[in-house]
């Protein structure tokens, strides 16, 4: 199984300004590190709460259809599945009808599920990554995304901000934790089951 981002997030959920305004500064001097610092907090904060903050495509891929009639795709909040495609017994690249299955997007993680009567199809034995789903995922509108998570990434930008360097233990870089971050941001993770 593998998950791999094909179309990132063409904007970010909070703004330089909004950013700025947390950090207190005025100036301009420093505009273009805070922009990357915006997406490194975005990316802790999705890392951590297995979650996609703003809308992103996806390429989710697995050896072979589960022995279940669904499955979970993760980072939600599910939009929407473009696709599934997978390698038949012959070899053959096939597209899955989407007659035979349907998603959930009232559930988190989404799931994708069997229409009644329907069966997954057989994979080829032994292909890595004969299935491949392709999907959407994450909030379409930044007002929509929960309060805790972006403050969770103005914290995380603040913390960037201010400790620019890791922390050297016994010869050991050690990533630092943000303080106050994993109780903030905690009740929005979401488990995911492969």
């Amino acid at each position: 199984m593998g998950l791999q981002v094909v179309a990132p997030p063409s904007a970010e959920p909070i703004g330089l300004e909004d950013a700025k305004k947390q950090l207190r500064v005025s100036g301009e001097h420093e505009d273009a590190f805070i922009l990357t610092l915006i997406s490194v907090a975005r990316e802790l904060v999705e890392r951590d709460t297995c979650r996609q903050i703003l809308t992103a495509t996806f390429q989710y891929t697995m050896g072979e259809f589960p022995n279940a009639t669904c499955f979970e795709l993760p980072r939600p909040p599910l939009q929407s599945v473009d696709s599934i495609q997978y390698i038949d017994s012959d070899g053959a690249t096939q597209t899955l009808p989407t007659d035979d299955y349907d998603i959930d997007l009232t559930v988190e993680p989404g799931v994708v599920y069997l229409k009644p009567d329907a069966s997954w199809p057989d994979t080829q034995a032994r292909t890595a990554n004969s299935v491949q789903v392709n999907y959407t995922a994450g909030w379409s509108d930044s007002n929509a995304i929960p309060v805790t998570l972006l403050h969770g990434i103005r914290l995380a930008v603040a913390h960037l901000y201010e400790h620019r360097e890791p922390v050297i233990a016994e010869r050991t870089i050690v990533p630092q934790e943000i303080p106050g971050l994993r109780n903030l941001i905690t009740f929005n993770t979401v488990p995911f089951i492969a």
